[in-house]
C-alpha cells in the first residue's frame, strides 16, 4: 500500500494544532500558568516557580498521561528540558502502555540539541518503545536510534520523485541525521556488556 504523504502531514498538523492550545475549549488542552503548559511553551521561569511552589516534577500530564520532560521534548522546548532536568527530572520514565520516552520522541522528530542534552543527563539510550503503529512508522521494541533511522528512512521514500516534498523533507532528514550520529556515537562509547 502506497502512503500519501499530503494525508500524513494532515494529520501531523491535526495532532500538533490539538496539542498546542489552539482549542481554549478542549480540556486536554494546558493552561500556560501549568507544569504541562509551560514545558510545551518553553517557560523555564514557570517551570521553576511551579515546582518551586510544590509541583511535582515529574507528574504526569496531558492525554495520554506523559511528564513534562516528555511534552517539552516533543515541542523542541530546550529552557523547559533544562530546567527540568536540573530540577531532577527523570528522563527515563515512561508512563503509558507504549513505553515512549523523551528521548524516543526528540529523536523521531529531529532534535539534535534536545537528544544531546538528554544522553548528558542519563537518559538511556538502549530503552525500547512499544509503539505499533498501522502506518510501520515504529514498530516494537525499537531504540530511538532504530526509530530514528526509520523515520528517516520513510521520509526519503515519500519524498521521491517529487521536488515540493524533496525540499520539504530535507531540513528534517538532515536534523535526523545530526541525530542518527549523535545515537550511532553514544552506542560506539558504550560498554559492549550493556547492550547483552
Amino acid at each position: 500500500m502506497k502512503k500519501n504523504p499530503f494525508f500524513i502531514c494532515i494529520v501531523i498538523f491535526f495532532c500538533l494544532t490539538k496539542l498546542s492550545g489552539m482549542s481554549q475549549e478542549n480540556p486536554n488542552i494546558p493552561a500556560t500558568n501549568s507544569l504541562w503548559g509551560a514545558a510545551i511553551n518553553d517557560n523555564a521561569a514557570t517551570i521553576a516557580s511551579l515546582v518551586e511552589a510544590g509541583a511535582k516534577v515529574d507528574q504526569p500530564c496531558g492525554n495520554p498521561q506523559h511528564t513534562p520532560l516528555y511534552w517539552a521534548a516533543a515541542f523542541g522546548s530546550i529552557e523547559a528540558i533544562q530546567m527540568l532536568l536540573s530540577l531532577h527530572a527523570n528522563p527515563n520514565l515512561r508512563l503509558t502502555k507504549d513505553d515512549e520516552t523523551p528521548l524516543v520522541i526528540a529523536a523521531i522528530i529531529g532534535y539534535p540539541d534536545i537528544v544531546r542534552l538528554l544522553l548528558e543527563y542519563n537518559a538511556d539510550s538502549q530503552l525500547t518503545c512499544q509503539w505499533e503503529f498501522k502506518c510501520d512508522l515504529q514498530s516494537a521494541n525499537q531504540t530511538a536510534l532504530e526509530l530514528a533511522q526509520k523515520q528517516r528512512r520513510n521520509l526519503q521514500m515519500f519524498s521521491t520523485g517529487c521536488d515540493a516534498l524533496k525540499e520539504l523533507y530535507a531540513g528534517t532528514i538532515q536534523k535526523l541525521d545530526a541525530v542518527i550520529t549523535i545515537l550511532e556515537e553514544r552506542e560506539r562509547i558504550l560498554p559492549s556488556w550493556l547492550f547483552s
